[in-house]
């Protein structure tokens, strides 16, 4: 089961992936588009930007 952190911090992948428009999204754009979120914050919830952004059906980019 998800915890609520994880849970925001998907809704917050998602909103920046809306906000560029993009089904693609790399952790640089993330963090300078307005993410509220550090990788270390990913980490302790699912393990990586990337498999938060695959739980979402986006691509992530290095």
């Amino acid at each position: 089961m998800e915890s609520n952190q994880e849970n925001a911090i998907l809704a917050d992948i998602q909103r920046v992936a809306r906000l560029l428009n993009t089904g693609a999204l790399s952790m640089e754009k993330y963090e300078k588009n307005g993410g509220n979120y550090s990788q270390e914050d990913m980490q302790e919830g699912m393990g990586s930007f990337s498999a938060m952004c695959e739980m979402l059906g986006l691509k992530a980019k290095r």
